[in-house]
């Protein structure tokens, strides 16, 4: 390395490291899998840590994520938060 040298970094898709503007990394660049070929949340699914291991979001399971607005654990219609 030259001393006074700007370095470039850049990010490496399916390298498992969320960097730059990458909202999951699952080390694969597989699109459908709930992380993208280019390293985005596939809607419908989320993704946590590095590697990230996405899942997908299931209305009824009690855990609300996006595009859930809310998940109260059941499926029930007119109980506050709808199936």
């Amino acid at each position: 390395m030259v001393v006074g040298s700007g370095s470039v970094c850049t990010t490496n898709c399916s390298d498992g490291i969320i960097l730059g503007g990458e909202t999951c990394d699952d080390l694969n660049a597989n699109a459908g899998d709930g992380c993208s070929d280019t390293c985005q949340d596939e809607i419908g699914f989320v993704c946590v840590g590095e590697p990230s291991v996405c899942t997908l979001v299931v209305c009824g399971d009690g855990t609300s994520y996006a595009p859930e607005e809310c998940d109260d654990g059941n499926t029930v219609a007119g109980d506050g938060c709808s199936d």
